[in-house]
C-alpha cells in the first residue's frame, strides 16, 4: 500500500469504498458502505501517511471520537488506526448534505434569526465537546455539514484536551484555520473551550451576513440588536469574558425566538452515491442520541486522557 489515495483497496475493514468525497492536507475521506447497507464517511491517513506524529495525532482524533457523543456532532461508528493500519482509517456516520461554507456562498445569508438558531444549534454541539474536556481549535463553515435535521460539526483532527494545553510550549505548535481563530489561538496553542466560543461567533455572525472574517475579525454593525449583542460578547478579545457554549445556547435562541427553523439543504447539493451503486438499499434510521450524563463524561474524558498519555502526543 502507497500513500497515494488512489491506490485505496475496495474495502477498509467491513466497509466498501464507493466514492471520493472530500480532500486535505494529510488525506481523503470516501463515501462507503457496510455490509448491510449503512452509508458512512471514512477518513483516510493518506498523504502522511509515513508521518509518525500525524499518525499518532490520527489515533487520538479516533479515540476522542469513540468517547464524544451528543447532538449536532458527526457520530463515531469505526476505526482502524493502530500502527499496522495500512492506510489508518475512521469511519463516522455519512452526514448527506453540503458544507455549510457551500450553502452561504451559493444561497446567500440567512436571515438573523435562522443564523441565531444556527448558532444555538451549534452551540449545543460544542456543550457536548467542552463537557468531555475537548477542544475543537478548528472550527469553521467548513467543518459543519448541514442535512435535513440541522448542522453537525465533523473533523476532530485538532482537537486536544483542554487540560494539556499547559504542556505546549511553542507558538510554531499554532493549528487551525487563521481567518477563524480566537485572537489567542492565532498567538499560540495554549487554549480554552472558549476559542470555540470565539470560532463560534464568526461562522454565526458569517451565516447572518455572507461575508468572511479576516484574520478573525468581521463586521456584525449591520445585524439587528440582539444579535449583536450576543456576538459581541462571543467575538471578545478577553476569553474569560465569553459565555461558555451552554450560555451562547440560550442567548442565541432567545434572538431566534419563534422563527427558529433548521437550514435548509438544495436539493442539487445533496451528496449523491456512484453510478453503480445507486440501486443500494437507502441508509438505515440511526440509534436516538443521548445526552451524556456527568458522569459518563468524566468517565470518558477520563479515558481520552489516558489515550492521550499514551500516544505522548497533542
Amino acid at each position: 500500500m502507497t500513500s497515494n489515495p488512489s491506490d485505496l483497496p475496495e474495502r477498509l475493514g467491513e466497509y466498501r469504498i464507493c466514492e471520493p468525497i472530500g480532500e486535505g492536507a494529510q488525506g481523503s475521506v470516501y463515501l462507503a458502505q457496510s455490509e448491510t447497507g449503512r452509508r458512512v464517511a471514512i477518513k483516510t491517513l493518506g498523504f502522511a501517511l509515513r508521518n509518525p506524529d500525524a499518525r499518532r495525532r490520527f489515533d487520538r482524533e479516533a479515540e476522542t471520537l469513540r468517547m464524544v457523543s451528543g447532538l449536532h456532532l458527526a457520530q463515531y461508528v469505526d476505526a482502524d488506526a493502530s500502527p499496522e493500519a495500512d492506510p489508518p482509517w475512521i469511519a463516522t456516520e455519512h452526514v448527506d448534505g453540503s458544507p455549510l461554507d457551500r450553502l452561504i456562498d451559493e444561497g446567500g445569508p440567512l436571515a438573523p434569526e435562522k443564523a441565531a438558531y444556527l448558532g444555538a444549534q451549534l452551540a449545543e454541539g460544542l456543550s457536548y465537546i467542552h463537557r468531555f474536556g475537548v477542544v475543537h481549535r478548528d472550527f469553521k463553515p467548513a467543518n459543519v455539514m448541514v442535512d435535513d435535521e440541522g448542522p453537525k460539526v465533523i473533523d476532530f483532527g485538532l482537537s486536544v484536551l483542554e487540560e494539556r494545553m499547559g504542556e505546549i510550549t511553542s507558538t510554531a505548535n499554532t493549528v487551525g484555520t487563521r481567518n477563524w481563530m480566537a485572537p489567542e489561538q492565532a498567538r499560540t496553542s495554549q487554549v480554552t473551550a472558549a476559542a470555540d466560543i470565539y470560532s463560534l461567533g464568526l461562522v454565526t455572525a458569517y451565516a447572518a451576513t455572507g461575508v468572511r472574517p479576516v484574520h478573525g475579525n468581521i463586521d456584525i454593525s449591520s445585524l439587528p440588536t440582539g444579535l449583536r449583542s450576543v456576538l459581541t460578547d462571543m467575538l471578545d478579545g478577553v476569553p474569560e469574558r465569553r459565555p461558555d457554549a451552554w450560555e451562547a445556547k440560550q442567548r442565541l435562541l432567545a434572538v431566534a425566538g419563534d422563527h427558529a427553523e433548521t437550514v435548509a439543504v438544495p436539493a442539487a447539493s445533496q451528496a449523491r452515491l456512484d453510478t453503480e451503486d445507486r440501486s443500494l438499499p437507502a441508509p438505515r434510521p440511526g440509534p436516538d442520541r443521548v445526552r451524556p450524563s456527568a458522569d459518563r463524561a468524566a468517565d470518558a474524558a477520563a479515558s481520552i486522557r489516558a489515550a492521550y498519555a499514551k500516544s505522548g502526543d497533542l
